[in-house]
């Protein structure tokens, strides 16, 4: 039988439920907006091309997402696409709003976590001018007047019932853990268990509502994985390690179920030829995730320091903007530089594609210096703190990093990427790291004073 066609607009809970074997046998995902405005999604629009958007050169989903916030365009593109199913969850309606103007005209975006303020990022940096052009104001959810989401709300619901029937419509009722697993697997409570309700009762104020108004339509629940895995990731301890969220067999459990609601049965679209082979084993690639998770925490346990991944080192950092943060390459990082998704927290492009990489960023003023060759780089960056020397260079037929502040040596000069970040005020020495783009495709990181630094 061929595929189901679903679209996702809601959150990662409703879209990693896919990620489990089961349904990806099941299902054809022919869109995905995420975390949208739910009570803004019939407002008004930019007049911004897709061109202007993807110059922003960040990854393709950041840049569509981008897109279709600015455009509202994804709902054209559902239509047109006409899936046979539609689910949908309002997890982000508990977070804060961002109102954006541009050409007297105004759109919300509302999401949760760095999911947002990664777009807020875009603009303040953004060399477009017709971007540069937008102004932005961080408005308190509570702020928002009921009326207008209830209104916003109703319009998405007219909506789903023009174009769906409403028996084609999954309303996923995103239920936020009360506890996590940490680095040693055992069971910790969530911190701030007072915003977790008052989380909570927000999404359930509005998934009612949904409900209420689309009586006939179908019903999941999820736990939100990112706080059953991870804790609170609004107010950092201690980081856990990057295991993805949806590795845990209630993703398996609801895959199932929604299937049952669905009327639908796997072995009509992919019949299972091999007996020993049960419906129950088709979660995730569990064995090699969980294998996967083993192996990171082995390295976690080894290591004395705080270890992390590179993507969220910096996500992790209190006032980034404090700090000038230079890098110097030790050997080709050109292999493994692709995993690295997070280059827009501090300025860089970091194309890197030669064996030799510099940059310097100064967070505060926005000063950017980034070069790379095959033969050697440095360069000298003043500041009024001090001297910053960075090269990355061949001494005695091997590749070398230096990263000296007022002419001493910090770097650490191992393989793969050093970083030193300095605060820019007093030039002390706030951090030394490494990760090894070179061999690492974890991009795990050494960082031997990351907990002095204050964390988010």
């Amino acid at each position: 039988m061929e595929k189901k066609k679903i679209a996702i607009v809601g959150s990662c809970v409703s879209r990693e439920l896919f990620n489990v074997s089961l349904l990806q046998n099941v299902f054809d995902i022919t869109s995905y907006f995420f975390q949208p405005c739910f009570w803004d999604l019939f407002g008004e629009t930019f007049d911004v091309t897709k061109e202007e958007v993807y110059s922003l050169k960040t990854e393709d989903f950041t840049a569509r997402t981008f897109w279709y916030y600015l455009t509202k365009q994804v709902l054209d593109e559902i239509t047109i696409n006409k899936p046979d199913y539609i689910i949908i969850d309002i997890d982000n309606i508990r977070s804060n709003v961002y109102k954006l103007t541009l050409n007297n005209k105004v759109i919300y975006l509302q999401g949760t976590g760095q999911s947002i303020s990664r777009y807020i990022d875009f603009i303040e940096k953004s060399n477009t001018p017709i971007l540069k052009q937008i102004e932005f104001e961080m408005i308190p959810f509570k702020e928002i007047d009921e009326k207008v989401i209830f209104s916003g709300l109703d319009k998405f619901i007219l909506w789903l019932k023009n174009n769906f029937d409403e028996e084609k419509i999954i309303i996923n009722h995103t239920q936020l853990s009360k506890n996590y697993f940490d680095i040693n697997s055992q069971l910790q409570d969530y911190k701030n268990q007072k915003d977790l309700c008052e989380y909570q009762n927000i999404i359930n104020k509005y998934h009612n509502y949904l409900v209420a108004k689309l009586p006939k339509s179908k019903k999941l629940m999820l736990v939100d994985g990112v706080c059953s895995m991870y804790g609170d990731y609004d107010a950092y301890q201690k980081y856990i390690p990057p295991v993805d969220h949806y590795i845990h067999t209630s993703y398996q459990q609801k895959a199932k179920r929604l299937l049952s609601l669905l009327s639908l049965n796997y072995e009509d679209f992919n019949p299972i030829s091999n007996k020993d082979i049960k419906i129950d084993d088709l979660g995730f690639d569990f064995i090699l995730q969980q294998n996967k998770f083993t192996r990171l925490n082995q390295r976690y346990k080894n290591l004395k320091s705080y270890v992390l991944d590179f993507n969220n080192y910096f996500d992790k950092i209190e006032n980034i903007r404090k700090f000038i943060i230079v890098i110097s390459s030790n050997g080709d990082c050109s292999k493994n530089i692709k995993y690295f998704r997070r280059k827009s927290l501090i300025n860089l492009k970091m194309e890197i594609n030669s064996p030799y990489y510099i940059a310097v960023s100064d967070c505060d003023s926005g000063f950017v210096y980034e070069e790379q060759n095959e033969s050697g780089v440095e360069y000298v960056y003043n500041s009024e703190g001090g001297t910053i020397f960075v090269s990355s260079k061949n001494v005695e037929k091997n590749t070398h990093s230096s990263i000296r502040i007022n002419e001493k040596e910090f770097s650490p000069n191992k393989e793969g990427l050093n970083v030193v970040v300095v605060n820019k005020k007093t030039f002390e020495i706030v951090d030394v790291l490494s990760s090894n783009l070179v061999k690492d495709p974890d991009l795990l990181v050494s960082s031997k004073l990351f907990d002095s630094i204050k964390i988010k």
